[in-house]
Protein backbone atom coordinates (compact mmCIF):
# COMPACT_ATOMS: atom_id res chain seq x y z
CA UNK A 1 0.00 0.00 0.00
CA UNK A 2 1.30 3.43 -0.95
CA UNK A 3 0.24 6.44 1.11
CA UNK A 4 1.17 9.97 0.16
CA UNK A 5 0.12 13.04 2.16
CA UNK A 6 0.26 16.42 0.46
CA UNK A 7 0.82 18.98 3.20
CA UNK A 8 1.97 22.43 4.16
CA UNK A 9 4.18 23.27 7.13
CA UNK A 10 1.52 25.34 8.92
CA UNK A 11 -1.50 23.04 8.45
CA UNK A 12 -2.79 21.63 11.76
CA UNK A 13 -4.93 19.01 9.99
CA UNK A 14 -1.81 17.87 8.13
CA UNK A 15 -0.04 17.42 11.47
CA UNK A 16 -2.99 15.38 12.77
CA UNK A 17 -2.97 13.19 9.65
CA UNK A 18 0.76 12.47 10.01
CA UNK A 19 0.33 11.71 13.72
CA UNK A 20 -2.54 9.35 12.90
CA UNK A 21 -0.27 7.26 10.69
CA UNK A 22 2.78 7.46 12.98
CA UNK A 23 0.76 6.30 16.01
CA UNK A 24 -0.38 3.24 14.06
CA UNK A 25 3.02 2.46 12.56
CA UNK A 26 1.77 3.09 9.02
CA UNK A 27 4.41 4.35 6.60
CA UNK A 28 3.61 7.32 4.40
CA UNK A 29 5.39 9.76 2.14
CA UNK A 30 4.95 13.48 2.77
CA UNK A 31 4.86 15.85 -0.21
CA UNK A 32 5.00 19.63 0.16
CA UNK A 33 1.98 21.22 -1.51
CA UNK A 34 4.17 24.07 -2.73
CA UNK A 35 6.63 21.79 -4.52
CA UNK A 36 6.24 21.07 -8.22
CA UNK A 37 5.29 17.46 -7.46
CA UNK A 38 2.76 18.49 -4.82
CA UNK A 39 1.14 21.07 -7.10
CA UNK A 40 0.85 18.51 -9.91
CA UNK A 41 -0.71 15.87 -7.66
CA UNK A 42 -3.22 18.37 -6.23
CA UNK A 43 -4.17 19.42 -9.77
CA UNK A 44 -4.58 15.78 -10.86
CA UNK A 45 -7.20 15.15 -8.18
CA UNK A 46 -8.69 18.65 -8.51
CA UNK A 47 -7.90 19.61 -4.91
CA UNK A 48 -6.93 22.93 -3.39
CA UNK A 49 -7.11 21.56 0.15
CA UNK A 50 -4.46 20.14 2.46
CA UNK A 51 -4.07 17.57 3.59
CA UNK A 52 -4.87 15.66 0.46
CA UNK A 53 -4.07 12.00 0.83
CA UNK A 54 -3.44 9.52 -1.95
CA UNK A 55 -3.89 5.93 -0.85
CA UNK A 56 -2.84 3.67 -3.70
CA UNK A 57 -3.60 6.63 -5.94
CA UNK A 58 -7.14 7.14 -4.61
CA UNK A 59 -7.63 10.63 -3.17
CA UNK A 60 -9.04 11.64 0.18
CA UNK A 61 -9.48 15.40 0.47
CA UNK A 62 -8.98 16.56 4.05
CA UNK A 63 -8.40 14.52 7.19
CA UNK A 64 -11.32 12.09 7.38
CA UNK A 65 -10.45 9.43 9.97
CA UNK A 66 -13.31 7.08 9.07
CA UNK A 67 -12.56 7.13 5.36
CA UNK A 68 -8.83 6.72 5.92
CA UNK A 69 -9.32 3.87 8.40
CA UNK A 70 -11.62 2.08 5.98
CA UNK A 71 -9.21 2.44 3.07
CA UNK A 72 -6.19 1.14 5.00
CA UNK A 73 -8.08 -1.67 6.73
CA UNK A 74 -8.31 -0.28 10.27
CA UNK A 75 -12.04 -0.20 10.57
Amino acid sequence: MTIEIITTKTCSHCTRAKSFFKERGVKYREIDAFSEEGAKKLALVNSKTVPTLLIDGRPIIGFNVNQISSMIGLG
